[in-house]
């Protein structure tokens, strides 16, 4: 599981500084690959520790409750890959200026940034009518579908944080509750389902690996250069 190839094998070179021509949307669309870049490293960071059952508490020196600090680890790595598809729309719709708008501050990225502007239905059927894109409109298409789980479970972990794991449910009451004479599952509400840290963090392994291949595609795709890779 823990081993070399599974992380980014280098960081995406700062073309910023080897260019002669400045052009805007191009240089924020690039900055924003290279930070959707540190935080998949981030994500992998969590990952690794979350598959790992020998922490030790800093300040006690002691060994940590395994299941519930490996959990929060499960929580930061579900979080990370969960942001993956809104970085992929957002800096494909700057490297393309999809709106032929104009950047004059620095909070004009900000605004620009928002899913007011960065609408992920328009971007599909832009990538869609360009020959040269429209490969990775496919590619997205199948990644998106490979992480609906992981959003659900970002979701989860949202509301319910680490008592939505296995072995660390809130221990319900078991009894009949009512609400305007209707029976409710009071159990389904407090316990839900939870989830299988080990069978998550495989899942995530898929997800990261699928990631990688989406990035570099992603990076072909917005400037043309060789594989980072």
């Amino acid at each position: 599981f823990i081993n070399r190839e599974f992380y980014l094998h280098s960081i995406l070179p700062n073309i910023l500084t080897k260019l002669s021509l400045p052009d805007l949307w191009r240089d924020i669309a690039y900055t924003k690959l290279m930070l959707l870049n540190k935080r998949i490293e981030y994500g992998v960071r969590m990952l690794v520790n979350a598959y790992r059952d020998d922490h030790i508490n800093p300040v006690t020196n002691m060994s940590e409750d395994q299941l519930w600090i490996r959990s929060m680890y499960l929580e930061s790595a579900i979080e990370t890959y969960n942001k993956v598809v809104d970085y992929v729309y957002s800096i494909i719709y700057f490297r393309f200026n999809l709106d032929s708008l104009e950047i004059l501050k620095r909070k004009d990225v900000i605004k620009y940034s928002s899913n007011r502007y960065v609408k992920h239905n328009e971007i599909n059927s832009w990538l869609e009518s360009n020959n040269s894109t429209s490969h990775f409109k496919s590619l997205l298409g199948k990644y998106i579908k490979c992480t609906n789980s992981n959003k659900k479970n970002a979701n989860d972990f949202k509301h319910w944080g680490c008592f939505n794991v296995k072995g660390l449910e809130i221990q319900a009451l078991d009894l009949k509750y009512f609400v305007k004479g209707k029976e409710i599952n009071y159990h389904e509400i407090i316990n839900g389902n939870p989830l299988d840290i080990d069978f998550e963090i495989e899942n995530l392994v898929t997800i990261h690996n699928e990631t990688i291949k989406l990035i570099e595609a992603l990076y072909n795709i917005c400037f043309r250069a060789d594989k980072w890779r």
